[in-house]
């Protein structure tokens, strides 16, 4: 039986299965978490094991396609 959309959702990512879902290298992952203030903040579970839930992820990633669809509207209309 499948979980619900909920679980899903906030499963746990670690670093390695985070950058793959957001398309973009380890390292890229690690800089986003370090410079980008709207990246969702790494959750530490022990001192060396970090990783991000997938909701968190999600939010960010659709806040960024809107950013870019809502700048594609305004460059195609003016």
């Amino acid at each position: 039986m499948k979980p619900p959309v909920e679980e899903h959702y906030s499963e746990f990512l670690r670093p390695a299965v985070a950058a793959k879902y957001l398309g973009v290298s380890r390292t890229t992952l690690y800089v986003l978490s370090e410079t980008d203030e709207s990246f969702p903040q790494k959750i530490k579970l022990s001192a060396r094991c970090v990783g991000w839930r997938r909701c968190d992820l999600s939010r960010w990633l659709s806040l960024k396609v809107s950013k870019v669809q809502g700048n594609a509207c305004y460059l195609t209309e003016h």
